[in-house]
């Protein structure tokens, strides 16, 4: 009678097999996640560059820069706003939304919701939790005009103003008075005027998740509501300010991004550049003023 080799695995070399793809498996993934977040922090860059290009081209067209945000007087007879996001819409290929969006009315506006709730993908980092997100808007300079109205949100906030860690405040680009890129008296590649501000509606403090937010939080959450912002420094544990930290201790007043040790930041030169959260608070002030003769350049 013919016998046959049979052959196999034991368990003890199943076993072996096994251990070794987990191991190599173990090394691999965090290759993977790194390359992931690679990409995903290149697209928040390519983001942030198309907002900065589509400011130029706003200034080109009426030889202004556009504000964090303009203040004006709804129907309803309460103030409301318009966003620097909202502003430069037709210099981003966005002229199809725009053109649901009512300026004379103001953000919150009834008329507006649906231009509102539109997500844009250029104003949202991928890095950010939740993907596109909304937010039931709220209005602290007057009555909302849409009750439980909602808005889409954004992750990318102008430089209003910006302080050390010692509390002192100065103005940048975006929150001047009739601003022009002439007034960029610093250099327009040592200033920026844009920065991540991720996460909204949620907040964020060292990188917790709060189960609650402050009243004026969310005010600063639409795409098309107020987008000019005042930076705070905050103590390390992102609970009191001012303090040392300037990006990625309070989601709140400061920069805040999901990218490992530092936030991505455009440049009024139209470049962008990863910033370390290390980065001292004097330094980091210069650079958001666009006047004030700082020698300092971008680390």
């Amino acid at each position: 009678m013919k016998k046959f080799d049979r052959r196999a695995f034991t368990l003890v070399e199943l076993l072996v097999v096994i251990a070794i793809i987990g191991v190599l498996v173990a090394l691999l993934l965090p290759a993977v996640q790194s390359a992931r977040e690679a990409a995903r922090r290149m697209s928040c860059g390519n983001n942030m560059r198309q907002i900065s290009l589509g400011i130029h081209n706003y200034h080109d067209t009426l030889n202004l820069l556009p504000p964090g945000r303009i203040s004006i007087t709804a129907p309803s007879g309460s103030t409301s706003v318009n966003g620097v996001l909202t502003l430069i819409l037709p210099y981003l290929e966005q002229t199809n939304l725009e053109n649901r969006y009512d300026y004379k009315k103001g953000y919150d506006h009834a008329d507006n919701q649906a231009a509102v709730n539109t997500h844009v993908k250029i104003y949202v980092c991928p890095s950010s939790p939740g993907g596109f997100r909304t937010v039931k808007m709220v209005n602290i300079f007057g009555t909302l005009q849409t009750p439980d109205g909602t808005a889409s949100v954004t992750d990318y906030y102008a430089v209003r103003n910006l302080r050390n860690a010692a509390g002192q405040s100065v103005t940048g680009i975006l929150g001047a008075s009739s601003p022009r890129l002439a007034s960029i008296t610093d250099g327009t590649s040592n200033t920026f005027w844009f920065m991540e501000m991720c996460g909204r509606p949620d907040h964020f403090i060292a990188g917790k998740k709060q189960g609650t937010t402050p009243t004026d939080f969310t005010w600063y959450s639409p795409w098309a509501g107020n987008n000019g912002m005042a930076l705070n420094t905050y103590s390390a544990d992102g609970l009191m300010n001012p303090g040392p930290c300037v990006m990625n201790c309070n989601s709140e007043f400061q920069p805040y991004a999901f990218h490992p040790a530092g936030a991505m930041f455009a440049w009024a030169d139209g470049s962008v550049s990863f910033l370390s959260k290390s980065i001292d608070a004097t330094t980091f002030r210069a650079l958001g003023s666009h006047d004030q003769g700082e020698v300092v350049s971008p680390p």
